[in-house]
Formats: structure tokens, sequence, C-alpha cells
């Protein structure tokens, strides 16, 4: 097993599902179902696409996307060239659509809500964009004001200044239970003030409004969703399972500090999180009345609670080293480089009892994926 060759397939992943479309290069989420352009998935691709010397795909997927930011600044959730609907539907049966012809905006799913994270993610792309080789200050000042507007797309969205969703907006878009006030979405929210400091100081401007608005609300989400007798942020409002999600990215984009990093490791493994191939998506499963009904009629209804996603599984490994748990993060990111090797490409969602990707009645797991295959490019690199 080789370090160097499992990143190698990553990158071969995430290359794979780059596209030339209408004069620019787009990255799509997958290559089958996910064959289009997720503003989610993209985003969160973004570095793993800079690692792997597509800079210049990760600014025009980036742009494609602003490019069709509503009036009022919501952005869109995915970008096809027919219906997304269809393509989905159709790949549940073996057959695959092609991308070809312009792209058009997708605003709302099949639970007519907006993605609810995809404007703060935006934002944090914006930020890996900009600071990539060849970007320069003129990138900056290009997308800082599309990307203000889809900031102030939540201002109707809060509450006590935390933002508030609907059921089924973020990216555990099967559960019915991410509702109201969500660790993870508000986590990004900080997330994408920060990434606005930082672009308008490359863009030569004034990043302490930006700044402060971050401290704030960092201050204000400790204050609100942290839980001192489970030594970790609550997933949800009410509590509910715990997902490794937004407590993996606190570690790594250092919102919390050494000790509450560990703190969190702890509280995860307290609650039964790991597998050996990676966290699963939630802990304790979501109650059965809790998760949507296309997942149970795809045969998937765990498919985020007990299944492992790769992405969180790269994120893991980050996650480990950044708190101080080097031999664990090491053992994980074997772990991670066998799978690649074993299967040739960065897949989407894996058993928990086996490690093999998800094979059910509807639905197979997305291979290449590319939110994986990124997180992967990053988890397998240079060590941080």
């Amino acid at each position: 097993m080789s370090r160097e060759n499992a990143r190698a397939v990553a990158e071969r992943s995430l290359r794979s599902n780059v596209r030339d479309l209408g004069g620019r290069p787009v990255l799509t989420a997958g290559a089958r179902q996910f064959r289009m352009v997720w503003t989610r998935d993209a985003c969160f691709a973004a570095g793993g696409l800079i690692a792997a010397g597509r800079a210049d795909a990760a600014r025009g997927t980036l742009g494609a996307i602003l490019s069709f930011r509503r009036a009022d600044g919501l952005l869109p959730r995915l970008l096809d060239s027919g219906s997304w609907a269809a393509r989905v539907a159709w790949a549940s049966v073996g057959r695959e659509l092609p991308l070809t012809g312009a792209l058009k905006p997708n605003y709302v799913g099949e639970h007519f809500c907006a993605a609810i994270d995809g404007n703060a993610l935006a934002c944090w792309a914006g930020e890996l964009c900009a600071a990539a080789d060849g970007a320069g200050p003129a990138f900056a000042r290009e997308v800082l004001p599309a990307l203000e507007g889809a900031l102030r797309w939540y201002d109707g969205r809060l509450k006590d200044g935390l933002v508030v969703q609907p059921p089924f907006s973020d990216w555990q878009d099967s559960v019915r239970a991410r509702r109201g006030r969500v660790f993870f979405t508000n986590l990004l929210y900080w997330r994408a003030h920060e990434a606005l400091a930082a672009l308008a100081r490359r863009a030569g401007g004034d990043a302490a409004p930006w700044t402060a608005r971050a401290e704030a609300l960092r201050a204000r989400i400790r204050g609100f969703f942290w839980d001192e007798r489970r030594g970790a942020y609550r997933s949800l409002e009410d509590g509910g399972p715990l997902s490794p999600d937004g407590l993996l990215f606190a570690i790594v984009w250092g919102f919390s500090g050494p000790e509450e990093s560990r703190r969190l490791i702890a509280a995860l493994d307290a609650a039964g999180a790991w597998t050996p191939w990676g966290p699963r998506c939630a802990v304790p499963d979501y109650p059965f009345s809790a998760r949507g009904w296309i997942t149970r009629l795809a045969g998937v209804p765990d498919y985020h609670d007990r299944l492992v996603w790769l992405w969180q599984s790269a994120l893991a490994v980050r996650a480990l080293r950044a708190a101080g748990e080097e031999a664990r993060a090491e053992r994980l990111a074997d772990a991670l480089a066998g799978i690649l090797e074993r299967d040739g490409a960065a897949g989407e969602v894996y058993e928990p009892d086996d490690g093999r990707p998800v094979v059910r009645r509807l639905y197979r797991s997305e291979a290449p994926f590319s939110w994986a295959a990124a997180f992967c490019v990053e988890a397998l690199g240079a060590k941080e």
C-alpha cells in the first residue's frame, strides 16, 4: 500500500469530473447521478482541486455558480444542462444522461427548499481560489461584491444572530431532523465571515468589519451549542445524534483550541462514532420517522447516519492530526489509502461493517465522487 499511489488515485478521480462547458472548466459532483455542478460539492472540493493543480477549474466553477446569483443573493443549489431529477432517476436504473449544452440553475430541491449551506460555502471557496497561484488581487476584487451579496442572503434567516434552517436543506438533506439552528450550518456561516475578511484584505479593502462579525458569531455559537456534559457542540437545537461533520471542521478550521479539540475527539469516541474506515455520519442513528422517503425508497434509509462518507474519513485524518492524535491519524490514513487502491477511485458512501462501497436496491455509491476525492487529496498530501 502506498500513500503516494492512493493520492494519485484521488487526483485522477477528481480530475475526471472536470468538464469544459461554455468555454470554461467546471467540476461536476460525480460521474453518474451527480454529473452536474452542485454548489455545495464544488465549493467543498475547491481546496483539493487547487492542490491537484486545477485552480483554473476551481475558479471556473465558482464563476459559473456566481453568474446565476439571484437578486436576493441566493446561489443556485446546482447547475445542469437538463433535468437534474431525470438524471438521478435514470441513474437509479443504470442509465446515464450526458451533460451537454448551456448550464441552467436550480434553486430548490425535491423538498422545495434551498441549500442553506451553499452561500456560505461559496465564500470559503472564494477565499481558497483567491489565494491560489495565478489569482492575484484582481480575482478577490472581482468576486468579493457577489460573495458579500451571497452572505447577506442569510440576514432574513437569523434568530438571535444564528442561522435557522428548514429540514432537508443542508448536506444531510435526507434527514427531517436537521432543522432550526444547526451547529454545522452556523459553523459554515462563521467560516464565511472569516473568508470575506481574508478576501477584503487581499482586495486591498477593510477587513475589520468582517473580522468583528466573525468573532461575535464565534462567541454566539459557543454560547448556544456547547454541551459541557458531553464535552462537544450539540449538532441540533434539541441535541439529537452527534454528527462528526461540524466537530471535525471545528478542529481543522481552528474554531476550537487544542484542549477543546481533544475533548471533541473524546466525545466522538464516547459516542461510538468510529469504524476502521472513519466515522459514521451520525450516532446514534436518526429515528426512522426522521429519515426522508426518497432514501427509504432507494434502500438507503441510513444514508445520513450509520454509513461512512469518505470525505468525512479524509477530514477526520486532518482533525486527528490537528488534535495531536498522530498515531490514530496515520492508521486512518492507511485505511483511506487502502480503499482508494482497492477500488481505483474515491467514492461516496461505504458500509460501516466491511468498508465496501454501498450498493442497495436503487442506489449505488457514486464514484468517482469529487467531494471525497478532493478531501483525500488534501489528507494524503503534506502534513499540516
